[in-house]
């Protein structure tokens, strides 16, 4: 488990703030080592046009082409539309971001502010 968050300038368009956020996400995992990625998010848009291979024409081309390169570089990886109430780690992280004069990475661990949610999800999982 590993957990990051960024502060991005001048980007104000929700689309592309996930497309970014999808990106960083990639890039992230590959410089942390690793080979697999199950990248989940609940931006529908942002989702099918990674897992298209068609020419994007949205406003946001050269961020998909990025992250369609950036998930050839793993062995194995899956892209997963989620509902916006299964992705509530990402949204308390995203909220934190603003607050924040750097980036910050937590491995092996997360911050207090996503733990409520981390521990309900395990929950979960671990009565399946």
């Amino acid at each position: 488990m590993c957990a990051k968050t960024a502060t991005i300038k001048d980007i104000n368009e929700p689309f592309l703030i996930e497309a970014h956020a999808a990106v960083e996400a990639m890039d992230f995992a590959l410089n942390c080592g690793f080979h697999e990625i199950i990248l989940e998010g609940d931006a529908l848009g942002v989702i099918k046009r990674l897992q298209s291979s068609n020419v994007d024409r949205s406003m946001i081309p050269h961020q998909i082409e990025e992250g369609r390169m950036k998930m050839s570089s793993f062995s194995h990886s899956k892209l997963q539309h989620v509902p916006r109430t299964s992705n509530e780690a990402a949204h308390q992280l995203a909220k934190l971001s603003p607050n924040l004069l750097y980036d910050c990475i937590w491995m092996e661990d997360y911050p207090a502010c996503i733990k409520s949610v981390i521990d309900a999800d395990m929950s979960l999982l671990l009565n399946e």
